[in-house]
């Protein structure tokens, strides 16, 4: 898409190979995925084009692995996945917000230390979203990204003396392309927007974080620590939360997959002669 991730990923890889970006001759620039794949599966078509899964996986089944020579990784580029916290529910509800990340952490560790299971538990969810199962090769494609746990999370948030986390430079590089691009209005601060309480709060309290760090069969977690922002006070009587984690049956797919088929983790260039362009998706809060 034109002044996307898509598009900032595509001319770093480019670049990286000292090809021109020309998107009236030599790239599908203006379309949707289904659309760009076509284009690609024409001989008449765009020789260029940028694909993330599912398309992807069509790309690889039709062309194979060797059809991508190029990542974002390889050409610098980074592109993030975040969370959002809303300014009211940090305000409100900051306990029940950090909670929800260490959830999610906790499903980043299991991806980590249960790979072949994850891979399975993903394809049954595209099979579910009525997409075909994925071949070994999309399947090791989807989990060639890096994911990041919570000590790895608080090392990618730490400043150095200059202020600056190497989180933050790489949503900043991001800012700066959109800006000179003419996305957004003014020239954001990635540091304005970056905070690293949620992982400290969750990091303070022993307890919570080694289930998030964990895959223990069952784990009773309460924060005995105050949220890293006040909430106001209520009269209703406090509810300590509770997280208890077990082993998901086999069937039962791992709620983070819910989000591979439209969360861009891939964007590839992909051309039937045998040239593609990938940027990794950084698992980041």
């Amino acid at each position: 898409s034109p002044n996307s991730t898509g598009e900032l990923v595509v001319e770093e890889c480019l670049k990286k190979y000292n090809v021109s970006f020309d998107p009236l001759s030599n790239f599908v620039y203006n379309s949707t995925q289904v659309g760009v794949f076509a284009s690609l599966s024409d001989p008449e078509g765009n020789d260029f084009g940028s694909l993330w899964a599912p398309t992807l996986y069509s790309a690889v089944e039709t062309w194979g692995k060797e059809s991508i020579i190029c990542n974002g990784d390889d050409a610098g580029a980074n592109v993030i996945g975040g969370i959002m916290v809303s300014n009211e529910a940090d305000e409100s509800n900051t306990e029940t917000a950090a909670l929800a990340i260490a959830a999610y952490l906790k499903g980043i560790t299991y991806f980590q230390m249960y790979r072949e299971k994850s891979k399975a538990y993903l394809n049954e969810f595209y099979v579910e979203q009525g997409f075909p199962p994925l071949s070994p090769e999309a399947l090791d494609i989807e989990f060639s990204r890096p994911l990041y746990n919570l000590d790895e999370q608080l090392q990618m948030l730490a400043k150095d003396e200059g202020g600056t986390s190497t989180l933050g430079s790489w949503f900043q590089e991001t800012v700066d392309f959109m800006f000179e691009a003419g996305i957004i209005p003014s020239r954001l601060n990635a540091g304005d927007y970056i905070d690293d309480k949620y992982m400290k709060w969750i990091a303070a309290n022993e307890t919570l974080a080694k289930w998030t760090m964990t895959m223990e069969e069952s784990a009773p977690v309460s924060p005995g620590i105050p949220p890293p922002a006040p909430s106001p006070v209520s009269s209703e009587p406090e509810v300590v939360p509770t997280l208890v984690v077990s082993e998901p049956e086999a069937s039962t797919p791992a709620p983070p997959t819910t989000e591979a088929p439209s969360s861009g983790n891939k964007v590839f260039l992909v051309a039937p002669i045998g040239f593609a362009v990938a940027v990794l998706n950084y698992m980041f809060m």
